[in-house]
């Protein structure tokens, strides 16, 4: 299955050094690579994308586009949602490894905050990585996570009394 998304908005609510940071996000993330039998793709930084409700939240185009604007014309909590979001996919869920050749839809974003504009970014951010967090640990949980190493065939001609030196370099 290439797409998967949270069930709902997933909530974010805590306080941090007396602020309180609220906010609500709602992600959708599909698979980049073609199933046309294509044996080794190569990896490509995940790509974040923008729904029509989220675009209206931050009082942009609903009909535009992302790859028409510019990003740093974007509200400080637009910006924060992006990082937060951009930030949890390349920590990747199992160990140190980003993820990759994906994209990343965010569907829908809320916040008790919105009027607030010195805590709204931080709860935006917050609030995407979390949801993304929370996506990729239900995948873990399901065994739909996996990390890929690549496999290849190698052929080596070394002399006799090299080959215990060249099979420790290889292991």
């Amino acid at each position: 299955e290439g797409t998967v998304e949270t069930d709902g908005f997933v909530e974010y609510d805590r306080s941090v050094g007396g602020v309180r940071l609220q906010g609500a996000v709602r992600l959708r993330l599909s698979s980049r690579i073609s199933s046309n039998g294509v044996g080794c793709v190569p990896p490509e930084e995940p790509v974040v994308t923008l729904s029509r409700e989220t675009r209206a939240y931050f009082g942009l185009d609903p009909k535009g586009s992302s790859e028409d604007e510019s990003e740093h014309k974007y509200p400080p909590s637009l910006k924060a949602l992006l990082s937060g979001v951009r930030g949890s996919l390349k920590r990747g869920r199992v160990g140190p490894y980003p993820l990759a050749n994906l994209e990343c839809r965010i569907l829908d974003v809320d916040s008790e905050l919105s009027n607030s504009p010195e805590t709204l970014p931080g709860a935006m951010r917050a609030a995407a990585a979390n949801a993304v967090t929370t996506l990729l640990e239900t995948l873990a949980k399901d065994g739909r996570l996996v990390v890929l190493e690549p496999k290849m065939n190698v052929e080596i001609s070394v002399p006799r009394e090299k080959v215990g030196f060249v099979l420790s370099d290889l292991t």
